[in-house]
């Protein structure tokens, strides 16, 4: 990862990084296997837009949250 941060997937000369977009990949990629289910809706639905949605809006607002608090208390632990 550029960002020395996990998770990482790797395949063969392909990596990519940042959880959400390795969930979205792994989910398209592994559509409709027998036995399976989807793990994202197929792309281009509106199931998949309101999936997009929420995988930014977690992205972006939730883990932001808790990188900060953690952040901040390992920055200002004699505070805390």
């Amino acid at each position: 990862n550029p960002f020395g941060k996990v998770p990482v997937l790797v395949e063969g000369n392909f990596t990519m990084s940042e959880s959400a977009a390795i969930n979205t990949y792994l989910g398209d990629k592994f559509r409709n296997r027998v036995g399976g289910s989807d793990l994202v809706p197929p792309a281009g639905t509106t199931s998949r837009g309101r999936y997009e949605q929420l995988v930014h809006c977690m992205m972006a607002e939730l883990d932001s949250q808790g990188l900060w608090i953690h952040r901040k208390h390992a920055a200002l632990g004699q505070f805390f």
